[in-house]
């Protein structure tokens, strides 16, 4: 195969490559409808992994805030409103997250609020960020109980 050819064939492979990654991309980071506040500022603590959805009793109504969860990528702090045992806000102010990592917030918390907990799956391309989310997404919750 000649010079050209082969430049000709990884010509096309990137631009092929990278339209995929945009389609990926513009799937998972459109904006979404999230219900966002102003912050809330508490002391961190670090907080061991946990995993798994945390149920609060029916009629339990009230706002915590989570512990920070440090990560290799930032860190998480969630506010949790409930309303009659229901979550119907988390606030994610307090959240940093490198190299546009910050963009899955909205959806997390769209996530959360539609699972009513951390029973939902991860985001693509934003595991580390999507496991401390729901650490303290947990964190909120048990101190709402």
């Amino acid at each position: 195969m000649s010079r050209n050819k082969r430049q000709a064939w990884a010509n096309g492979l990137i631009a092929v490559s990278a339209l995929a990654g945009a389609v990926v991309l513009t799937n998972h980071y459109t904006q979404p409808a999230a219900n966002v506040s102003a912050p809330v500022t508490t002391a961190s603590t670090a907080v061991s992994p946990g995993t798994g959805a945390t149920n609060t009793p029916v009629g339990t109504t009230g706002t915590a805030t989570s512990d920070a969860i440090q990560y290799r990528f930032g860190q998480v702090q969630v506010s949790v409103t409930k309303a009659n045992g229901k979550i119907t806000k988390i606030d994610y102010a307090n959240s940093t997250a490198t190299n546009g990592r910050a963009q899955a917030f909205p959806y997390l918390v769209q996530y959360a609020i539609q699972a009513q907990g951390t029973n939902f799956s991860n985001i693509s391309g934003a595991t580390y960020t999507t496991d401390a989310f729901k650490q303290a997404l947990n964190s909120a919750i048990s101190k709402l109980g």
